[in-house]
């Protein structure tokens, strides 16, 4: 069976590697059949050039291509921070009435607790 790595199609960051005949695919993912066989090792994450040579990706590759749960984790967590900050930033705004306020102050409340 030859290897088989499956890949970001977008960035070509490379999920993992399988010699199975038939893997299971997303929708933005594809396969690649290796002609020489590679090793993911050394605790970083790979990607296929163009001619699919094995090489170092970038953060901006991984970020884009999901591969790195604890980074897509700290993302979403970022990401959460700014829309909190937002709305904090809204119920500060002087110019908005005040049933709007408390509005964003109850759902600012409840989002806190999830």
């Amino acid at each position: 069976m030859a290897q088989k790595a499956i890949i970001h199609t977008a960035t070509r960051v490379i999920y993992c590697i399988t010699t199975a005949d038939n893997p299971t695919i997303t929708a933005n993912q594809s396969i690649v059949e290796m002609v020489t066989p590679i090793s993911l090792g050394g605790g970083k994450y790979w990607k296929l050039d163009g001619s699919n040579n094995l090489v170092e990706a970038s953060q901006a590759d991984i970020d884009a291509s999901g591969v790195d749960e604890t980074r897509n984790s700290e993302l979403r967590r970022l990401a959460f921070e700014e829309y909190r900050t937002a709305i904090n930033e809204l119920i500060a705004e002087a110019t908005i009435p005040t049933r709007i306020k408390t509005v964003f102050q109850k759902y600012l409340n409840w989002i806190n607790r999830i």
